[in-house]
């Protein structure tokens, strides 16, 4: 038997653990040996049930354990960590079950939120919190690493979703068609728009949205160019940037004051990792929280923290 580097527990040499991020619109996923080494890593759409339907889901998670097929052959998996967007807090077995049975190779299974698992990647035992900003958008904090988690945001698209990758694009596509009918000023957003969407009058655009009524994700894909326009200097883009941004800024900072301070703040998500200009706004007005002390990306990726979680959690007794 070999012992575990992150634990000094005891395992077999074949074991493997799983973690895994399944976010709005992608899920990332990682296999870690028992030494602490990623073996492998896939890539697949979104695991959350409550948005793309269970079969949909289901279907996800088989793409995903079929690119790490050949990485675990000959290995034990041990045990895994999912977070979910699905959910806000640890789902119970029929859950798990009803999500992972047949498909992935262990009943010893964890799946809790997404910003759960972003936690847990904080690395930090005190008060600290995080901020997702991707299809969708909320925060997560914990005064402890032993304390419930606390929320704020992820009301969804229709309710909430500050900051978030939808939010900028609505915002920059109502934007995009006053520039276009003149009851806005003009912006470069107008042509990108009318480039992705490949639409050029506003005959062709009504029908593009409304016949039938576009779907959420293929909105939110316009966010990309929203950062897009900003980083190049739009005034408009980064006027719906920083509007987007105070937003979501709001909605931490709610959150904050439930906590004890200093506490550290971690960012992930597209619209965070994508955009600098979005980023460095956004961490400016945190940082003049008085209950902040320091505002960065997190130091790893939610799925490898998951990884590490389930080797904490199933390590062989």
């Amino acid at each position: 038997m070999t012992s575990g580097a992150l634990l000094g527990g005891m395992f077999l040499a074949g074991d493997i653990f799983l973690g895994m991020d399944g976010g709005g619109s992608n899920t990332n996923a990682v296999v870690m040996n028992a030494e602490g080494d990623i073996i492998a890593q896939a890539r697949a759409g979104s695991i959350n049930y409550r948005s793309v339907g269970l079969a949909q889901a289901r279907a996800q998670l088989q793409n995903i354990m079929r690119q790490l097929n050949q990485a675990i052959q000959g290995h034990t998996l041990q045990g895994g960590v999912i977070g979910n967007a699905a959910l806000s807090s640890r789902a119970d077995r029929q859950e798990i079950v009803a999500l992972t049975n047949g498909i992935i190779p262990t009943d010893n299974i964890i799946m809790d939120s997404d910003l759960f698992i972003a936690l847990e990647a904080m690395e930090k035992p005190g008060p600290c919190a995080v901020v997702v900003s991707g299809t969708g958008s909320m925060a997560a904090g914990r005064t402890s690493s032993a304390d419930a988690v606390q929320h704020t945001g992820g009301w969804g698209f229709l309710l909430g979703d500050e900051g978030s990758g939808f939010h900028l694009a609505w915002e920059g596509l109502r934007a995009a068609v006053r520039g276009w009918e003149g009851t806005g000023p003009k912006t470069t957003l107008t042509e990108a728009m009318a480039a992705h969407y490949n639409v050029k009058d506003t005959d062709a655009l009504l029908h593009r949205f409304y016949e039938p009524i576009m779907q959420r994700s293929e909105i939110a894909a316009f966010g990309a160019f929203v950062l897009q326009c900003a980083e190049t200097g739009d005034n408009v883009a980064q006027s719906v940037e920083e509007k987007c941004s105070d937003a979501l800024v709001v909605t931490l900072q709610a959150l904050c004051k439930r906590l004890p301070g200093p506490i550290i703040i971690g960012l992930w998500g597209g619209v965070f990792q994508k955009s600098l200009y979005y980023r460095s706004h956004f961490s400016k007005k945190m940082m003049n929280t008085p209950e902040v002390s320091t505002v960065g990306l997190l130091p790893c990726a939610p799925e490898v923290a998951a990884s590490k979680l389930a080797l904490r959690s199933f390590e062989r007794k």
